[in-house]
């Protein structure tokens, strides 16, 4: 949860780590031990946001993983209703404009490379669509999006890692 000193890095104070915390809930629930897992679940399904391209969204690549822990809290309602929201924004995301945001300090991609702005777009959103298609049960339709994403970045490791996970 915390990175050495020597890596010279740490996480952003505003970052997600929703992903981290579900899975520590479902590795404590296999161990047996409960409590730990609804804390670390409870962590991940309250996060708000996400801090990516040098700002705060509302929606992300850990959202699901909210979506997620709130479905192992047992509550149904809130993960349901996260990931309809999630792919809400994810279809919007489709349909807007791609631009960069020049007002950033630094950017992820630093513009060294031509980058087509609206491809990485349209494959985040695709990439949301298949998580919020996951959180809803819709598994069939997850897959197809996530081969879809892997099709278009074969680099893609969240996408790799989940279709991984679903027996594909």
């Amino acid at each position: 949860m915390t990175a050495p000193r020597s890596l010279g890095e740490a996480k952003h104070l505003l970052a997600n780590q929703s992903d981290v915390h579900y899975g520590l809930g479902c590795a404590s629930a296999a161990l047996g031990d409960q409590k730990s897992a609804r804390q670390h679940w409870l962590v991940a399904a309250t996060f708000k946001g996400d801090f990516q391209e040098m700002r705060v969204r509302a929606f992300g690549e850990m959202t699901c993983f909210s979506a997620l822990s709130w479905a192992r809290l047992g509550q149904r309602t809130p993960a349901t209703k996260l990931s309809n929201d999630l792919l809400t924004y994810a279809r919007q995301l489709q349909k807007a404009e791609a631009k960069i945001d020049y007002f950033a300090t630094s950017l992820p991609t630093m513009l060294l490379f031509d980058d087509d702005l609206r491809f990485r777009q349209e494959t985040t959103a695709l990439f949301l669509q298949a998580q919020a298609h996951l959180g809803l049960g819709r598994k069939t339709r997850a897959r197809a999006l996530l081969r879809q994403v892997l099709g278009r970045d074969p680099n893609h490791a969240l996408a790799a890692d989940l279709l991984a996970e679903r027996g594909d």
